[in-house]
């Protein structure tokens, strides 16, 4: 019945397979799962921004806010997102990732820190070259906390 409120819907068979681990947690059999943060660092010559925090809505930032909306929606409902990148060499390339966290590096630089669901690699994208977001049914299990 949401599907035409929410961009994308997870994927029901996901959400069925993890409700009797909602009971047992609502029933104190089990603890809520505790996640590290995703790894992190320095972005080229710059440090991250260890102060920051990205604010609960973005949208008045501007271009980049349509993109970070859809990918904090993903990152909500553990879905990975596709991703339209530029790299720096001007190269184009489309990964489907699972979004963790955006933090700002002290040149005020805007980061996406995910892992390719692929590869399962962690991997990092400065949210000014993020041409475009798509929310896919790719469900995924965080390896790290969601920020």
């Amino acid at each position: 019945m949401l599907a035409h409120q929410l961009p994308t819907c997870p994927p029901f068979a996901e959400f069925w397979q993890e409700l009797p681990k909602v009971f047992e947690w609502l029933n104190e059999a089990i603890a809520a799962p505790t996640f590290a943060a995703v790894p992190g660092g320095a972005f080229g010559r710059d440090a991250l921004d260890a102060t920051w925090r990205l604010p609960p809505m973005v949208q008045a930032w501007g271009a980049e806010a349509g993109s970070l909306e859809t990918i904090r929606f993903a990152a909500a409902n553990r879905l990975c997102v596709q991703i339209d990148y530029t790299k720096v060499n001007a190269e184009r390339t489309t990964p489907t990732i699972e979004p963790y966290s955006v933090r700002r590096t002290s040149a005020g630089h805007l980061l996406l820190f995910g892992v390719k669901a692929d590869t399962g690699e962690s991997r990092s994208y400065r949210l000014d070259r993020v041409n475009a977001a798509t929310v896919t049914r790719q469900a995924f299990r965080p390896r790290y906390v969601v920020e």
